[in-house]
C-alpha cells in the first residue's frame, strides 16, 4: 500500500509531503505473517528537514505456541503529524515475544494466553538505553466471561529519560524499576459490569514507589440509558522530575505527587436518531518538592542546595458536557451542547478534597451555549433534479 499526504499552506506557513509505503503479507495456510513498511517526510518551513522511520517483522499466528520479532528504526528528523501523529524519534528499538494459548475451552477458562516478551529501545545520537525490559503478560476469560489480567514488567538496567528534561539533547537516568498491573474486568453482556485495576512499580532507588488504582462501574438500566462512572487514583513517592531551567541549568526536584480523577459518562436513547449524552470529569494533583538537583550531561543528577523557588503545584479541573443530537436526515445532524469548565492553579498545596472541589467551583468558571447544523447534500440526487 502507497500512501501519500501533501500540506500545502499560503504563504510561509510550513508545508509538508508525507509518504509511507507499507506491506502485509500472510501465508496461502495464514500460519506466518510479514509486516512492514517505510515513511519519508519532507517538511518545508524556517529551516527544511528530511526524515524517515522503516519496520519490518515477522509473526507465527497460529497454532498453540506463537512467536514473533521486530525492528524498528526511527531517524532525528522523522515528522509525519501531517499524515498522522508522532511523539518520539531518533531511536531503534528491537521487540521479541513467545506465547502459548489455549485454543478450545476447557473446564475452568474459555481463553487463555501467557505470553513472554523483550524490548529495548536505544538513542540513536547518545546510543543511551531508553527503553530495556523484559515481561509476562497473561490474559483469562472465565466460563463466566469474566476477564483477568496480570502484567509483570521488570526493566533490570538503567534507562534514560530523553523528554523529560525538556531541552533538546538533555536526558535524565531512570534507574531499574519492577512494574505490575492486575486487572478484572466483568462480563459485559450483564446489566452492571466493572473493572477493577490496581497498579505498583517500584524502583531500584531509597524509598521510590507510585501506586494507583482504577475502578469503573457501568449500570445498563435498559437498551436506552445507561449510566458510568469511572474513579483512578495514582500516588508517587520521591517521583524525580523536572521543574525549571536556572543559571546551572535544570533544575530537577525529587516530590510526592497525587493525582485523582473522576468521570461520568451517561447516554440515553430517545430513539434511533435522538440521543442526550453527558459527560462530566473532575481532575485533581499535587507536586510537593523536598529536595532539588541540578542535571548534568551524563543524565544524573547533582543536589541543588541554592534553589529556593516555590515550585509547589496544586491544580483543579472541571469539565461538564451535555448534549443532545438529533440525526434528521441521512448525515444531517443537529447538535446542541451546553458546556461549562474551569481550571485552578495554585503554588500552595491543598490535600483536602473538599476544599479543592470548592475552589474550582469558586473560580471563573467558563459557560458555553452552542447548536450546530450539518446537512449532507447527495450529489447524485441533487443532479438528477436538473
Amino acid at each position: 500500500t502507497f500512501v501519500n499526504a501533501n500540506t500545502t499552506r499560503n504563504g510561509e506557513f510550513r508545508d509538508a509531503n508525507v509518504s509511507a509505503l507499507l506491506f502485509d503479507l500472510n501465508t496461502k495456510a495464514n500460519t506466518y505473517n510479514l509486516y512492514g513498511d517505510f515513511k519519508y517526510n519532507t517538511i518545508n518551513t524556517i529551516q527544511d528537514y528530511d526524515g524517515f522511520k522503516t519496520e519490518i517483522g515477522m509473526e507465527k499466528t497460529s497454532g498453540k505456541y506463537r512467536y514473533g520479532f521486530s525492528g524498528k528504526y526511527v531517524s532525528e528528523n522523522y515528522d509525519v503529524n501531517d499524515l498522522g501523529i508522532n511523539f518520539y524519534s531518533n531511536y531503534h528499538n528491537g521487540y521479541a515475544h513467545g506465547s502459548y494459548r489455549i485454543v478450545n475451552p476447557t473446564r475452568v477458562f474459555n481463553t487463555f494466553r501467557i505470553n513472554e516478551y523483550v524490548n529495548f529501545e536505544v538513542d540513536n545520537t547518545s546510543k543511551k538505553l531508553q527503553t530495556g525490559a523484559f515481561g509476562t503478560e497473561i490474559k483469562a476469560t472465565t466460563l463466566d466471561n469474566d476477564t483477568l489480567e496480570l502484567l509483570l514488567e521488570i526493566s533490570p538496567l538503567e534507562t534514560f529519560d530523553f523528554y523529560e528534561p525538556r531541552e533538546y539533547g538533555k536526558y535524565v537516568f531512570v534507574p531499574e524499576k519492577i512494574i505490575t498491573i492486575l486487572n478484572f474486568t466483568s462480563n459485559d453482556n450483564h446489566p452492571f459490569t466493572i473493572i477493577v485495576q490496581p497498579t505498583f512499580t517500584k524502583y531500584n532507588e531509597k524509598g521510590r514507589n507510585s501506586y494507583g488504582f482504577y475502578l469503573g462501574p457501568k449500570y445498563r438500566f435498559n437498551d436506552k440509558f445507561s449510566l458510568a462512572y469511572a474513579a483512578e487514583y495514582t500516588k508517587m513517592k520521591n517521583d524525580r522530575g523536572w521543574v525549571a531551567f536556572d543559571d546551572s541549568g535544570v533544575v530537577f526536584a525529587e516530590r510526592n505527587r497525587e493525582i485523582l480523577q473522576n468521570d461520568l459518562i451517561g447516554k440515553y436513547s430517545l430513539n434511533n436518531k435522538m440521543t442526550i449524552n453527558l459527560t462530566a470529569r473532575y481532575y485533581w494533583s499535587y507536586s510537593k518538592n523536598h529536595d532539588f538537583f541540578t542535571l548534568q550531561n551524563s543524565g544524573y543528577l547533582t543536589p541543588n542546595n541554592t534553589y529556593t523557588l516555590n515550585k509547589d503545584r496544586n491544580f483543579n479541573s472541571w469539565n461538564f458536557d451535555l448534549s443532545y443530537s438529533w440525526w434528521f436526515a441521512p448525515g444531517s445532524e443537529i447538535s446542541i451542547l451546553y458546556r461549562s469548565y474551569g481550571l485552578e492553579r495554585a503554588n500552595v498545596v491543598e490535600k483536602d478534597l473538599s476544599k479543592n472541589i470548592k475552589n474550582i467551583f469558586n473560580s471563573d468558571l467558563t459557560n458555553v451555549f452552542s447548536i450546530s447544523i450539518r446537512y449532507f447534500i447527495d450529489y447524485n440526487s441533487v443532479k438528477n433534479k436538473f
